[in-house]
C-alpha cells in the first residue's frame, strides 16, 4: 500500500485517488442511478445538478471528510467512490469499547463481484488511520445488501447482531 503524489494510497487491485468536481461526470451520475447499486442508497434518484451539488458540499467540508475515486490500480479507470467522514465516537466490538475519533466509511462499487470492495476498505482504514489517526471505522450497512457484507468482514470488520452498523479496529 504505497503512497504518491497521484494516489491518496495504492493497493494491489485498486488504488484510492482524491475524488474532484470533474469527476461528476454521466458515468458516476449512471452509477448513483443504477437500480442495482442504488437500492441500499438513502437517495435513489440523481440528477446532474444534485450530484454536483452533494460532491461541492462534500469537498468543502474541511478536514473532517475525504470523498475518494477508487480507481483500478495500474490505471486510472473508475470503478466506484470511497466516502470517510470523521467523527468523535466509540468503537464497540468482542474487544471492548474504545472512544476517541473514528471515521465513518461508505462505499460504492458499480462494478460489485469482482474482488474490488474489500480492498478498497481496507485502504480507506489505513489512510484514516494514518491521517487522522483515528481508533476504529465503522460502517452502516443494508441487512439485505449481500455482497457489502462480505466485502466488509473480508476487511475485518465484525457486526452488530442486526446488521446496520460495522466496526473494525
Amino acid at each position: 500500500m504505497a503512497k504518491s503524489a497521484r494516489w491518496a494510497i495504492r493497493g494491489h487491485v485498486v488504488a484510492l485517488r482524491r475524488f474532484r468536481q470533474a469527476d461528476v461526470t454521466s458515468e458516476y451520475l449512471g452509477w448513483l442511478n443504477a437500480p442495482t447499486l442504488n437500492r441500499y442508497l438513502r437517495k435513489r434518484h440523481w440528477t446532474m445538478r444534485e450530484a454536483k451539488r452533494w460532491v461541492a458540499e462534500k469537498l468543502r467540508g474541511g478536514p473532517q471528510i475525504a470523498l475518494f475515486m477508487v480507481c483500478r490500480a495500474g490505471g486510472d479507470e473508475p470503478i466506484g467512490t470511497l466516502k470517510l467522514e470523521q467523527e468523535i465516537g466509540m468503537i464497540h466490538d468482542e474487544e471492548g469499547s474504545e472512544g476517541g475519533k473514528i471515521a465513518v466509511l461508505g462505499l460504492l462499487i458499480a462494478k460489485p463481484g469482482l474482488g474490488y470492495g474489500a480492498e478498497a476498505i481496507r485502504l480507506g482504514m489505513t489512510w484514516a488511520r494514518r491521517e487522522w489517526g483515528v481508533v476504529g471505522v465503522r460502517a452502516g450497512i443494508h441487512t439485505a445488501n449481500a455482497r457489502s457484507i462480505a466485502a466488509f468482514a473480508k476487511a475485518g470488520f465484525s457486526f452488530s447482531p442486526d446488521i446496520v452498523s460495522a466496526t473494525c479496529r
